[in-house]
């Protein structure tokens, strides 16, 4: 069995405001709507939002899948094909970076890049619902008037 997602993450700099968003795909390639995983947090970093969006993808999959995840974040595509994870794992975001390493060594994971804002319907839909998940967070920590 397989499991695919398309992921995003979004931040609303002047504030700090991320988002994160997975969007599970039917077998016939079709988007679940009704099953969109998003959440938020205080953040101005976007590759943390990304990282999060694609290990919440990865935990929310059966443990017996293979899973493909389509993401318009090349960095972590490229870092999980080369040698070049050291340097990403004691750096910024080492936290999300060993837990998707530590996913990646017990899961069977295919990580796929695709241009962002480019008129993909799954990467639309994660763009957007990774943007609703900060600006929801913003609202609800926003000061009342």
């Amino acid at each position: 069995m397989n499991s695919t997602f398309y992921t995003d993450g979004s931040v609303l700099h002047q504030n700090g405001y991320g988002g994160f968003a997975a969007v599970p795909i039917h077998p016939d390639g079709s988007a679940d709507v009704d099953h969109i995983i998003s959440g938020s947090k205080a953040s101005r970093d976007i590759q943390e939002m990304e990282l999060i969006a694609v290990i919440t993808a990865i935990r929310s999959a059966p443990k017996t899948h293979a899973i493909t995840i389509f993401t318009d974040h090349k960095t972590i595509c490229d870092v999980l094909a080369r040698d070049t994870r050291a340097k990403c794992e004691k750096g910024r975001n080492s936290n999300q970076w060993n837990q998707l390493r530590q996913l990646c060594r017990t899961r069977q994971i295919s990580l796929n890049w695709v241009r962002g804002h480019a008129g993909n319907v799954g990467n639309t839909l994660a763009d957007r619902a990774a943007r609703s998940a900060a600006k929801a967070f913003q609202l609800q920590l926003a000061p009342a008037n």
